[in-house]
């Protein structure tokens, strides 16, 4: 079931039917199933959502002909980051810092990666602010240094179990 649904939607999102996905996403949402598959076409809803409110000018679905070249994006992206959040050479994620610096990656976008696909936040954010603090973006540098910030405060929940 959850692979038909999964098609559905990614067949809206090719069409940029958004309204439909987030219905969908919404009930999908609601009724507490799980599905990885389903989960990243969820957040790509979210990243549209994000991009569209702020009024982003490159969009992260821009250039992309199919949901295929969507999905490979997305990936592409977060397996950047995760090399960003591993501390490897800026050299080793070198196209994500030119894609950012020219605009070609919104903020709105690396935020809902960031929240939903790194485990050190806070080490990605840092790199990020570097990379936006040298391309002279300093509306992104503040929405890093606030996305921080609540990150610092925010606790992490962790759950004990007892070995028997």
């Amino acid at each position: 079931m959850s692979d038909l649904l999964a098609d559905q939607i990614k067949a809206l999102i090719a069409a940029h039917e958004w309204k439909q996905v987030g219905q969908i996403i919404d009930s999908y949402r609601g009724a507490g199933r799980k599905s990885s598959e389903i989960e990243i076409l969820g957040i790509l809803y979210d990243i549209y959502e994000k991009e569209k409110t702020a009024g982003v000018k490159n969009s992260f679905f821009m250039g992309c002909r199919d949901y295929q070249e969507i999905y490979e994006k997305y990936m592409s992206v977060r397996f950047l980051m995760r090399r960003m959040e591993l501390g490897l050479q800026p050299v080793s994620y070198q196209e994500l810092w030119d894609a950012i610096a020219a605009e070609q990656i919104s903020y709105e976008t690396l935020e809902e990666l960031i929240l939903r696909a790194t485990v050190d936040k806070n080490k990605v954010l840092e790199r990020l602010i570097k990379i936006y603090k040298i391309a002279g973006m300093k509306n992104q540098v503040t929405a890093c240094e606030k996305l921080f910030k609540i990150i610092e405060r925010r606790t992490i929940s962790i759950t004990y179990s007892r070995m028997q």
